[in-house]
């Protein structure tokens, strides 16, 4: 790979990141001893020549100077030209097998993540030539539409796998039904043209139809694995899709997972790709697992370095790895050294202390203005008596704090809540955020007017009825949300009544 680079390409690159991608990507495929042998951008990236050559942004100078080398030719890629898809490709060499395996993936299902997505269930390629393959044996035939059968894919597939292309194909349904049939004999299909499909040889014979029709090329180790577990050689599609699981995962993966799917009895070839990328991505996780700790590691020292302006000691690293088995989330790590810098306490010990006993409210965010401030103070004065303050309802005050910014407003909304007798945090921000109809909006105008004006209204129908002292008040209407937070506190009262129940007989 690299003599035929450097005879053929170097001198045609001017660009010297173009240069040191192509030679340290054709050196490292060298080396991984296979024809189909691929890269990725992380591997490429994590390379000591490129990360510590392409200057001071490699990331963006490493995608265009793969991007050039795949444009001139001496990288192929299964990738489209977007950045996303360039980032999960594998990078090829340009030779005569690598060429034969892209294209064969192509032509496979797409894995995403643990999920397999397939392609319209279909390559277009295929679905193309069934298209205009049915068109043309309707016309010849004439009849209305020919129907297309599960049979006639399957023929289909086997013939593009054997190297025809669409012309020879429709060339061949030509000749095959070139005589027209009689009025009383039934519409001919491709299955009558299968014959003449292959007497003819492809003009580009395929890798399957050397190696599998004609037997002009031995078989390849993954084919004898197959050969021997099924008892019969592989047919068109089996072929692709082993050809496409040895070039993304190798031959003694994808012989040892072959293992399981083909057999005897049955082949599902089909499986082996979802399952060797799920053997892949089991095999990764348990390597980021493994690495996790170091990566965490070293975050903690710089927060160390950052929060106390020293950097760790190794008996203070020591400390921090042992107590990371013990406490591995780092949202309390993060809040502990955050912590120890609002109460000006930058010394090791007090932080190992939080991590060790985190306080409720360690991980309860900071008010963002004056009102939330102020709502914090109230919701532990009114509802909270214990002086609590979930961290969930602290970042939805936050949220609400960021529109209801009057502290009168958030006042207001805790009394009624607390006249309701539904002093919970759910009926407050329902009140908070409620639309003001034109009615309250009166009512807060002329709230003393109208107060007398109810009274005397209270009173004339006292006298009316003869019940003195006493009149009825006139009916609220309720929102959704007040009606909605009602219900739940209902519910929960009930709940707590059949637990105290439950709890009074389980004692006797």
């Amino acid at each position: 790979m690299l003599d035929d680079f450097i005879t053929q390409t170097l001198a045609q690159i001017d660009d010297f990141a173009e240069l040191k991608v192509s030679l340290v990507a054709l050196h490292w495929l060298a080396q991984k001893q296979s024809a189909t042998a691929a890269l990725t951008l992380d591997e490429l990236s994590n390379h000591p020549a490129l990360r510590n050559g392409l200057g001071s942004t490699p990331a963006l100078t490493l995608e265009y100077a793969v991007r050039k080398a795949i444009a001139r030719g001496t990288l192929l890629t299964t990738a489209s030209d977007s950045a996303d898809d360039l980032k999960l490709a594998k990078f090829f060499a340009n030779n005569a097998p690598s060429r034969e395996l892209i294209e064969v993936i192509r032509l496979q299902p797409t894995v995403v993540g643990e999920t397999t997505v397939a392609e319209n269930a279909v390559s277009n390629k295929k679905s193309n030539l069934l298209m205009l393959v049915a068109g043309e044996i309707g016309r010849l035939e004439m009849i209305e539409a020919y129907g297309v059968t599960l049979e006639d894919e399957a023929m289909v597939e086997e013939w593009l796998a054997r190297g025809y292309t669409q012309e020879e194909i429709i060339s061949a349904v030509r000749a095959a039904l070139r005589i027209p049939r009689l009025s009383s004999a039934p519409p001919r299909g491709l299955r009558q043209c299968e014959a003449q499909v292959k007497a003819r040889l492809p003009r580009t014979p395929s890798l399957y139809y050397e190696m599998i029709v004609t037997k002009i090329k031995p078989l390849r180790e993954e084919f004898i694995a197959f050969r021997e577990l099924s008892g019969r050689l592989p047919t068109g599609h089996e072929f692709n899709q082993i050809r496409a699981a040895v070039g993304l995962h190798g031959v003694n993966g994808a012989v040892q997972m072959m293992r399981r799917v083909v057999s005897r009895d049955g082949v599902d070839v089909d499986a082996l790709m979802p399952l060797l990328s799920e053997q892949q991505e089991a095999e990764l996780s348990l390597a980021r697992r493994s690495l996790q700790p170091d990566v965490e590691l070293r975050e903690l020292a710089q927060l160390y370095e950052t929060t106390f302006g020293l950097p760790a000691t190794s008996s203070v690293v020591d400390d921090i790895r042992a107590l990371l088995r013990e406490t591995s989330d780092m949202v309390v790590w993060r809040a502990a050294f955050a912590y120890a810098i609002q109460q000006n306490k930058r010394n090791w010990p007090y932080v190992r202390a939080i991590v060790r006993n985190p306080t409720p409210d360690l991980l309860t965010p900071a008010p963002i203005n004056e009102a939330a401030k102020a709502a914090f103070a109230l919701y532990r004065q009114r509802v909270d008596k214990a002086g609590k303050l979930d961290a969930s309802i602290a970042k939805q005050i936050n949220e609400v704090a960021q529109t209801v910014t009057d502290i009168a407003a958030w006042e207001r909304a805790i009394e009624i809540a607390a006249n309701a007798n539904a002093l919970n945090w759910n009926y407050i921000k329902a009140v908070l955020t409620r639309p003001i109809d034109e009615d309250s909006a009166d009512e807060s105008k002329h709230g003393k007017r109208k107060s007398a004006t109810q009274a005397t209204r209270g009173a004339k129908s006292a006298s009316k009825s003869g019940k003195s002292g006493s009149y009825r008040r006139p009916q609220v209407e309720s929102s959704d949300e007040e009606r909605a937070a009602d219900e739940e506190r209902a519910r929960t009262l009930r709940a707590e009544m059949a637990e105290r129940k439950r709890k009074r007989q389980s004692s006797q």
